[in-house]
């Protein structure tokens, strides 16, 4: 056996051992394990729900790429639009990631295009102009239901 054999055989395994790590039903990638819910409910509940599944949280995204893999890998793939994410807001004008990172100083930023300031306190993440665009908007916490993306 030469050395990039051995090597590529740990690399294997290493990912088979991932991959087995994630409850049924969710996916992994890059070290994580996710799930797009098929059922749909309050950001609030949706927040409940994923910490009933081996403790995971509402989506906080790290990188492009990790939106990238759940717009082409979850979203699409099933013709969803959209689902709650893990960013709400404190007060008006201050959205926070749950991770407790400010949504501000996040490359995500400029994604986010609209709320309606009375009740949109939620976030949410959507594909628009015939799903070629990702959005990211802000949403009622407490009456609005949607599916959701759990992580872990």
């Amino acid at each position: 056996l030469e050395f990039r054999d051995v090597l590529q055989a740990i690399q294997d395994h290493l990912y088979n051992t991932s991959i087995s790590t994630c409850l049924p039903d969710f996916q992994f990638y890059n070290g994580s394990c996710y799930l797009l819910s098929t059922n749909k409910s309050t950001w609030l509940s949706a927040s409940n729900n994923c910490l009933k599944l081996r403790n995971s949280s509402l989506i906080t995204f790290e990188n492009y790429d990790e939106l990238n893999f759940i717009v082409e890998k979850l979203l699409k793939p099933l013709r969803i639009n959209q689902a709650f994410i893990g960013l709400n807001a404190s007060d008006i004008g201050q959205w926070y990631w749950l991770n407790g990172r400010t949504f501000a100083d996040t490359e995500f930023k400029d994604y986010f295009y609209s709320y309606r300031p009375d009740t949109s306190y939620c976030g949410l993440i959507k594909l628009v102009n015939n799903r070629t665009k990702v959005a990211i908007e802000g949403r009622d916490c407490f009456n609005d239901e949607e599916r959701f993306i759990c992580k872990y």
